[in-house]
């Protein structure tokens, strides 16, 4: 039996740099993202469809959840 790989081959990389390039922009510039609700706001990756919810706490950034935009995109609140 044969096993069809839905995987692209590397795309955890491109995952694991796309979050380590947005993490860096948002340190850099917390306030530079849209507000998602309240006090929450969002930081969009480039080349993937999803998005990191932070919150800019009194000396620290505090990430609440990276979250896909298409599917199930508000779990974290709960």
């Amino acid at each position: 039996m044969h096993t069809i790989k839905t995987e692209l081959q590397g795309l955890g990389l491109v995952f694991k740099n796309e979050i380590k390039s947005s993490l860096k922009r948002i340190s850099e510039h917390p306030e530079a993202w849209s507000v998602e609700i309240n006090e929450v706001r969002k930081a969009l990756l480039h080349r993937l469809p999803y998005k990191i919810l932070y919150s800019i706490e009194n000396d620290c950034i505090l990430i609440l959840a990276i979250a896909h935009q298409h599917r199930k995109p508000d779990y974290w609140l709960k």
